[in-house]
């Protein structure tokens, strides 16, 4: 899984790359479970245009061949999507563009 997110007012650009195998039993569970409970299937983009100076997020995860991506900005994350972007922002470090 690979994600980033980046803008805001410094823009700057911080980032994880997970893989489930690498994290403890609890926290792949965890992330599992809100990967399952986001409803994010297939590939989705979604911005706004109705602000600037917001975050953008770029997700991608791959499992067993199949990958679902989204991009997206803080007024169009999806609702469901919500506490997996919180859980992946939490886990981010500064990153270079």
């Amino acid at each position: 899984m690979n994600f980033r997110v980046s803008g805001g007012v410094h823009g700057l650009v911080q980032g994880v790359d997970l893989n489930t195998e690498g994290l403890d039993a609890t926290d792949a569970s965890h992330l599992e479970t809100l990967i399952a409970e986001s409803g994010l299937r297939g590939r989705r983009e979604s911005f706004s245009t109705a602000a600037r100076d917001m975050h953008q997020y770029e997700l991608v995860i791959t499992d067993r061949g199949k990958v679902i991506s989204l991009a997206c900005d803080d007024r169009s994350v999806p609702a469901k999507a919500r506490p997996l972007i919180r859980f992946l922002t939490e886990r981010s470090e500064p990153m270079t563009p």
